[in-house]
């Protein structure tokens, strides 16, 4: 199993904008967003178009109901790589695009990821800013910044092995993972007695089976739990009981859909401060469009 900590270590230099992480307020995250660079990007880019500020109102809200009706029109793939597409993740590149990719040198070939939470990519950065400052080789990342990137291209890049070029032109297989915030994955570990959200790669969806139908009759299901019982607390304000959550992994939501075998409608939550940042670094030109042909090549610790 690949560990959440040999990425940290792996990643060697950050640029400077970055400085010790906290996960205390989101006015933090204010802050460091404050610190990155503005270049010009191209904003008619598909992997950006749809990140704007009128997504943060135009996610589906969940309504008080009796239970919702899953299994009456299960969501197709088209539909849901298009509910997926309103919501951003975020990756770690230059100032190009081009992402930053761990090198192992068994299998030759090279690991990205993207981050489901701003303050976990940032979390990654500023360890890495600061081993590769006691090392001695902080340049390696000089131009490095956190973009954004819709959650449906995530998604279809990680199914996926795709040869990119490195630095000298060096061509090798790449894949890519995405990594949810640590307290999500926590609490999937508590729900799922299964163990496979110890897996890299895996995405924990929270939800209840009933009370929380949207408008479109669809099934919200949550990228933290945190944020499904603030909107069970805004709905019911303590009136009723909460059903027992449940999770499930978008891996196998996006699978069983593709063979054409699940029966949910489902729809997607993610949490407010994603939203928020995600708007934030469009707004101010902060991000980037993602390259998925090259790579910044950086070696992996060695075993």
């Amino acid at each position: 199993m690949k560990s959440f900590v040999l990425l940290i270590i792996a990643l060697g230099g950050v640029v400077g904008f970055v400085g010790a992480f906290s996960v205390s307020t989101p006015r933090r995250v204010q802050k460091d967003l404050k610190c990155q660079g503005g270049d010009n990007v191209d904003r008619r880019s598909v992997l950006f178009s749809t990140i704007a500020a009128p997504l943060i109102s135009s996610f589906i809200s969940p309504s008080p109901a009796v239970a919702a009706d899953t299994t009456a029109a299960a969501v197709s793939p088209k539909d849901l790589l298009a509910r997926l597409r309103r919501v951003p993740c975020f990756a770690i590149v230059d100032k190009d695009g081009i992402p930053y990719m761990i090198v192992d040198k068994k299998t030759r070939g090279a690991t990205g990821y993207f981050f489901l939470t701003f303050r976990g990519a940032l979390a990654v950065l500023g360890d890495a800013q600061r081993m590769a400052k006691e090392q001695g080789y902080e340049q390696i990342w000089a131009d490095a910044k956190i973009t954004t990137v819709p959650l449906d291209i995530a998604l279809r890049l990680s199914l996926k092995k795709m040869e990119r070029k490195g630095q000298n032109d060096i061509s090798m297989d790449t894949i890519v993972d995405i990594l949810p915030g640590l307290e999500d994955r926590e609490d999937a570990l508590k729900l799922d007695s299964s163990g496979k959200f110890n897996e890299q790669g895996r995405v924990p969806l929270f939800f209840v089976s009933e009370g929380m139908e949207a408008e479109d009759g669809s099934l919200p299901t949550y990228f933290s739990k945190e944020t499904l019982l603030a909107d069970w607390d805004r709905l019911y304000a303590g009136k009723k009981p909460l059903p027992r959550v449940k999770v499930l992994d978008l891996l196998d939501l996006f699978q069983s859909t593709m063979r054409g075998s699940s029966k949910l409608n489902v729809s997607f939550v993610p949490t407010e401060e994603t939203m928020k940042v995600a708007v934030e670094l469009q707004q101010r030109s902060l991000t980037a469009a993602y390259k998925t042909d090259r790579m910044v090549m950086v070696a992996g610790k060695s075993s």
